[in-house]
């Protein structure tokens, strides 16, 4: 039974991780355009490819990062009043890479198309682009950007790409000293279609140009003025708390339950367990009684009543338990209407050679007994 006990233990924690180990592996893949995820939506790929051509990836809590170069929205914001800001820091010398058509940010959406009837229409081919350091990139598999636009309309003073000049795929507009550089969806960057056609060497091309590159990635909603995240008033507790944390109070209520399971339960019958014989107090003074009465030493039970008398004595008037035996008797005598002499032959230990004296003895005892430990006053 204790095996079987262990067994069931060990499976149970195993199955209790692998569950956390899938919920953990359903939470990340479910959240697109994250860089730590090596899901089809994830953008792991995406940073390991940057970094390995020396650019420098951060996360940053609040948009916009001030030490940074170039950085990519992935998320459509959602503070409209902070575009002024945004456009401010753009114009200070940085790059913004949209990839929401939904932004305020990106251009309006065009109604034209590049590919022609039967074609694939992920695929997007250019022959000559104005843009330097999109020269270079020939084809793009844009992959399935789930969004209702599928060109932007080039607005007046602006460059594109992978377009006919009045719509494309990738428009560059100048802003002050830097550039908003929008694309219609961010599935090129994904794990998915990253290692498609072109689309690592447009990649290459926006975040890492040159070695040294500082790129923030914004995979998140812009965060308060104050760079504390995106934690509203009005958010749940659930809400706020990351997966991580979710996920160790889950292992911890998991090993709560079967902590709780292999010491409380009790497998099998309660086993019945001998107890030990209770023997009545006057049976067992009788019992005693009898003992020493058989042995014929009346001595033994006269030391036996004295040294109880004692030690009854001594905790009634306050004494040490083996205060000597005239002291007793002084302080006794002091506190009672009885002779001393008479308290001390009681007390001391004296030979005692028959019943008769016992008998006597325990006579005086009860007297003794009854003057100080129940008795009156002088």
């Amino acid at each position: 039974m204790r095996n079987l006990r262990v067994v069931v233990f060990v499976v149970v924690v195993l199955l209790a991780l692998v569950f956390v180990g899938v919920l953990s592996n359903t939470n990340r893949e479910a959240r697109p355009y994250d860089p730590t995820s090596s899901s089809p939506t994830g953008t792991k790929a995406f940073v390991q490819l940057i970094e390995h051509f020396g650019a420098r990836v951060d996360r940053p809590d609040a948009f916009p990062p001030r030490d940074t170069d170039v950085a990519v929205l992935f998320v459509d914001p959602d503070a409209p009043n902070r575009i002024d800001e945004v456009r401010d820091w753009v114009a200070e010398g940085h790059t913004l890479v949209v990839t929401t058509p939904e932004s305020e940010l990106a251009p309006e959406a065009g109604t034209g198309t590049l590919t022609a009837p039967g074609a694939n229409q992920e695929i997007l081919q250019q022959e000559t682009c104005p843009v330097p350091a999109l020269a270079r990139v020939q084809t793009l598999d844009r992959g399935t950007t789930g969004s209702f636009v599928d060109l932007y309309r080039v607005p007046p003073g602006a460059t594109s790409c992978f377009g006919n000049g009045e719509d494309a795929f990738v428009v560059v507009q100048p802003e002050g000293r830097g550039q908003i550089v929008s694309i219609v969806g961010g599935a090129p960057f994904t794990n998915r279609y990253l290692g498609e056609e072109d689309n690592a060497a447009l990649a290459t091309a926006l975040f890492a140009p040159r070695p040294g590159t500082r790129v923030a990635l914004i995979d998140d909603a812009f965060g308060d003025a104050s760079g504390g995240g995106n934690v509203d008033a009005s958010d749940s507790l659930g809400q706020v708390l990351g997966v991580g944390v979710k996920l160790a109070v889950l292992q911890l209520g998991v090993a709560v339950v079967i902590y709780g399971f292999s010491r409380g339960r009790r497998l099998g019958r309660p086993i019945a367990e001998p107890q030990p014989v209770q023997i009545a107090g006057s049976d067992l003074i009788v019992a005693v009684g009898s003992l020493l009465q058989q042995t014929r030493r009346p001595d033994d039970s006269a030391a036996i009543l004295r040294r109880d008398l004692r030690r009854d004595i001594c905790r009634r008037t306050g004494l040490p338990d083996q205060a000597p035996v005239e002291v007793i008797a002084d302080t006794v005598a002091a506190r009672s209407v009885l002779d001393r002499d008479t308290v001390r032959h009681t007390l001391a230990d004296q030979p005692t050679s028959s019943d008769a004296d016992l008998v006597l003895l325990a006579r005086q005892i009860d007297t003794l007994r009854e003057e100080v430990l129940h008795g009156h006053a002088p």
